[in-house]
């Protein structure tokens, strides 16, 4: 019986964890022999036959430096999820150094961004299945239950039972730039792993308290605002800063660590099965067999189910079956406003953001490279139409542009729905200058974190007459900044981390190059119906205008008929009006998503309540 066919036989609940370690101690130990009497024979006296190097394609191990041992993390396929691989890769390394009695210390870390990742899709499954229980594989205290010291360098993302395992570990260094997360309560069950344990241990309660009831993403520099007492540094310093810990370790007795680690860690210990038994408890109750748990689930995993995979697209509600809908990002790059009225659909709806929003990747340079791209995406989810569009602003226009490049490949467009995008006519009427593009983000942002409070949104906005001061371009962004965070902006993030964001976003705008637009036809206008929200207040900006410009702006489009354009590239043009009080608010308007989401609701349902007809 092999390493894979022990871990089935264990999740099947065929043999205990007690003889799956026991036999895969013996498996270990005769191909361990095996390879040592290959290499004499291949080697002779003094070759390197003898020295035990283990090599997995999931986990690679082996002594970096006289008594220190790194082992590595590197499923690829299944971004270190717990995998089949993964988790026999992990059994294989810590049960072959509890044979090293030279080995003093343990690193354990993983690849490029990602640390360990918790459940894979078919554990999960398996767990919600009822064929295996939490319980069953003790993977969260490999650590622990390593006699010498373990390093956890965590320099990537950590997530659920990956962090768990990270925190279990005897020392812990984090990374300012990745994510870590607790993350079971987001799907609705409670957490397992032992994180009811290790988290309140390692962070403190109060803070565990939080992770684990909100299921919250957490960034390692907001952990380290938070006052975490772990060591919290940038990515590139944290194996480095291992390293060095592991080195310093090495310089003592063997026996000395070893018998202070037993010391230590026997509390946790002998606490931790306890523990863990009443979360599966917990677990039996709020997950086995709740399949609102499992639509909750499942998208976590989309990444991973087929190629290629991008990181623009966000799947923004919990369906699962159904034609997909697809919406474009507006000037802003992102995608807010568009969940509630995602909740409206029936069918799985994606929105698809710029490519450089949130992230350092190069923003993509011009409409129709934009649409070509997004295109690429859209068919990695759905090979075959009929497609449905949507977009706000912007996104109107680069949905008509995707749509235009699909029927030129033969594919058929249904419908795309516009909100409030402007035609040509009305573009050459909007002139923004870089400090209002820079006020604009900053506010908008502000606004996005405090649309909840809508009656008093402008309270926390930034006015032009506040915005004008001297300096160049980039102080007077840092300036905004200043403001912001004194009004809602992350406190998390540094004020750089912030005007690095802030600057990248303006590029993105930059690169739009709406001018350099030629807005061709579509090859059937016919075979698309478009749904076309105005807001029915006629202004761009409205009372949010001084807080959304600044002086030397130009804007000449209040109360004109901006969508003509768009009606005469139409011949099913159905035009709709959404109670906004200006162009900016109406993803944020209640009434206005109302408006939108009854609208759409009736589309994405397949049914005739919204006729294509004037």
């Amino acid at each position: 019986m092999n390493t894979k066919e022990l871990f089935r036989a264990l999740q099947a609940g065929e043999i205990s964890p007690e003889t799956a370690y026991v036999k895969l101690a013996e498996f270990l130990d005769k191909r361990q022999r095996s390879r040592e009497d290959s290499a004499a024979e291949s080697d002779g006296p003094g070759g390197k036959g003898n020295e035990l190097q283990t090599r997995l394609p999931a986990v690679d191990w082996g002594e970096i430096a006289p008594g220190i041992v790194q082992v590595t993390m590197q499923d690829r396929i299944h971004k270190n999820t717990f995998s089949t691989e993964l988790i026999t890769g992990l059994m294989e390394a810590f049960a072959a150094i509890r044979s090293r009695p030279d080995f003093k210390v343990v690193i354990l870390t993983g690849y490029d961004r990602y640390f360990a990742c918790g459940g894979s899709r078919e554990g999960l499954l398996a767990l919600y299945e009822g064929k295996a229980k939490m319980t069953d594989l003790h993977l969260y205290s490999l650590a622990l239950e390593c006699e010498i010291p373990v390093i956890a360098a965590m320099q990537g993302h950590g997530l659920g039972g990956g962090w768990c395992l990270g925190l279990f570990c005897d020392f812990v260094i984090m990374s300012r730039e990745s994510t870590y997360a607790c993350n079971h309560m987001k799907y609705g069950f409670t957490p397992g792993d032992g994180a009811t344990l290790i988290l309140p241990e390692k962070l403190g309660n109060p803070l565990a308290q939080e992770i684990l009831f909100t299921g919250k993403n957490f960034r390692g520099s907001e952990l380290a605002a938070r006052g975490v007492g772990i060591p919290i540094l940038p990515q590139r310093e944290v194996l480095p800063y291992a390293l060095e810990l592991a080195r310093e370790l090495a310089e003592k007795p063997r026996e000395t660590l070893i018998l202070l680690k037993k010391h230590m860690a026997a509390p946790l210990k002998a606490r931790l099965s306890e523990v863990v038994e009443r979360e599966w408890e917990l677990q039996e109750k709020t997950l086995v067999g709740k399949p609102e748990v499992l639509e909750k689930m499942l998208p976590a995993f989309e990444p991973l189910s087929g190629p290629p995979s991008f990181p623009e697209i966000r799947h923004l509600n919990a369906r699962f079956s159904g034609r997909p809908v697809f919406w474009l990002h507006g000037e802003g790059g992102g995608l807010e406003g568009y969940q509630t009225i995602a909740q409206k659909s029936g069918r799985p709806f994606y929105g698809i953001q710029a490519r450089g929003h949130m992230t350092e990747d190069a923003p993509i340079r011009g409409i129709e490279a934009m649409a070509s791209y997004y295109l690429s995406i859209i068919r990695s989810r759905q090979p075959e139409g009929p497609y449905d569009l949507g977009g706000y602003s912007l996104g109107g226009v680069l949905a008509y542009e995707v749509a235009r490049q699909l029927q030129e490949a033969g594919q058929e467009v249904h419908s795309i729905v516009m909100l409030d995008t402007l035609d040509r006519s009305a573009w050459e009427k909007v002139r923004l200058s870089n400090r209002t593009r820079a006020l604009q983000a900053v506010n908008m942002t502000l606004l996005n974190r405090t649309r909840r409070d809508w009656p008093s949104v402008r309270e926390k906005l930034i006015h032009q007459e506040e915005a004008g001061f001297p300096g160049d371009e980039e102080e007077f962004l840092r300036q905004l900044i200043r403001l912001g965070r004194e009004r809602g902006l992350s406190l998390a993030k540094t004020e750089e981390e912030l005007l690095r964001l802030f600057q990248q976003n303006l590029r993105v705008q930059e690169a739009f190059q709406l001018d350099q637009y030629p807005l061709l036809p579509l090859p059937d206008p016919s075979g698309v119906s478009c749904f076309y929200f105005r807001n029915q207040s006629g202004l761009f900006f409205g009372e949010l205008q001084p807080y959304l410009t600044t002086a030397s702006d130009q804007i000449a489009i209040d109360h004109e008929c901006y969508w003509s354009g768009w009606e005469q590239l139409f011949p099913r043009f159905k035009l709709l009006d959404a109670s906004s009080s200006s162009h900016m608010t109406m993803l944020f308007e209640p009434a206005a998503q109302a408006d939108i989401g009854k609208v759409c609701e009736a589309l994405y349902a397949g049914t005739d309540a919204v006729r294509t007809d004037r």
